[in-house]
């Protein structure tokens, strides 16, 4: 489930941190896909990894992966429904994400960190800046498997919004700096959204 974490730390010391999370945090449910999305934020209050700052990071983002590959099946939001919105209910909008669509904000590239780790390229780990500054990453599972990739900002918060079921009116307007109009075009055709409420 955190196989970059895995590597990055080593074995006794991710089967150390495991356990202790276990112990602190038992499953719930017999469907363990959904347990261990706790891990990014024991791992953040874990004094032994203190020094490893974008570790905490790199889990949020692993674990956005095993959601969107676990995720349900579900259908893209039919746009001829949206069409037939009165232009007066048009802000009112509040879409409902596909399950695997993801959203991860971090303070390190950690996203360069995963794909290097994993790939087990020491040249890529060694090139890799922890001040380049933070990133804000998508991830979703589509035609080609899963996939983390950037998005600027203020595109990331504008989906933060939609994807946290914002009226559409409001994420428009705390995103000044972007063609919202544009970027939710694209959002919709990429199958984003399986549905959409009004109040």
């Amino acid at each position: 489930m955190y196989p970059a974490i895995h590597r990055l730390v080593g074995a006794p010391f991710f089967e150390s941190a495991a356990r202790l999370f276990i112990e602190a945090q038992p499953p719930r449910s017999a469907w363990l896909d959904e347990y261990g999305s706790g891990f990014p934020e024991f791992l953040a209050g874990f004094a032994t990894a203190a020094s490893l700052l974008y570790l905490p990071g790199v889990a949020r983002l692993e674990w956005a992966v095993n959601t969107a590959l676990h995720a349900v099946d579900a259908a893209p939001l039919e746009l001829s429904g949206l069409a037939a919105v009165a232009a007066a209910d048009h802000g009112h909008i509040a879409f409902v994400p596909h399950p695997s669509v993801g959203l991860v904000a971090a303070d390190y590239p950690v996203d360069a960190i995963w794909r290097a780790v994993l790939s087990q390229d020491e040249a890529a780990m060694t090139a890799i800046d922890l001040a380049a500054g933070p990133v804000w990453l998508m991830v979703e599972r589509n035609a080609s498997g899963v996939e983390a990739f950037r998005l600027p900002e203020p595109e990331w918060r504008f989906m933060s919004d939609l994807c946290a079921s914002r009226p559409l009116q409001e994420a428009i307007d705390a995103a000044p700096e972007i063609d919202a109009a544009s970027v939710l075009a694209g959002h919709l055709a990429a199958g984003r959204f399986i549905r959409f409420e009004l109040p």
